[in-house]
């Protein structure tokens, strides 16, 4: 779910919110995403009181990737993976030109591989708006380059959930 900033410590909101998009879906919703970013406590309360098991709202650096925007923690039974990577931000402070998108993913994958194993993921945010936008164009092309990675696994959040609750580091 990509939940409405002004609703995070909206219980009720937030309940509709999900009511609609699992209806609408077909299916339970167990991760969300607030627009922005957003490390609140708050919440992280209200998601873990309707059920929801995981968040990627967080992000410890606006500027720079800090250590912390790597891996995942928990706060509860809600396991919180941080936006290591964001376009808007990638576009912002980090990438001038298109022609370096796929070098700075490579050097954010450089970073995690001399990390710790529980910080070894790392969360990509890409807008669909952004896909025909410069830069944002080049998507496929960090696609193509992760997937030709030794030792990468592209997941979604609800399997790496799966392999946290389960006891994977």
């Amino acid at each position: 779910m990509h939940l409405d900033p002004s609703s995070y410590d909206d219980l009720d909101r937030i309940n509709s919110e999900k009511t609609v998009l699992e209806n609408v879906a077909g299916t339970s919703i167990y991760g969300n995403r607030v627009h922005y970013t957003m490390n609140n406590d708050i919440l992280y309360e209200n998601l873990q009181e309707l059920s929801f098991k995981y968040d990627s709202s967080a992000r410890f650096g606006r500027e720079r990737i800090v250590d912390e925007d790597f891996g995942y923690f928990k706060k509860g039974k809600l396991v919180v993976f941080p936006i290591t990577i964001m376009d808007a931000l990638a576009f912002t402070y980090f990438v001038k030109t298109e022609n370096e998108v796929v070098d700075f993913v490579k050097h954010v994958i450089s970073k995690c591989r001399k990390m710790s194993n529980e910080k070894k993921i790392i969360t990509i945010l890409w807008h669909d708006c952004a896909l025909r936008m410069r830069k944002g164009r080049l998507y496929t092309e960090v696609l193509r380059y992760l997937t030709s990675l030794n030792g990468i696994e592209i997941r979604r959040g609800i399997d790496l959930f799966e392999m946290i609750d389960k006891g994977m580091k």
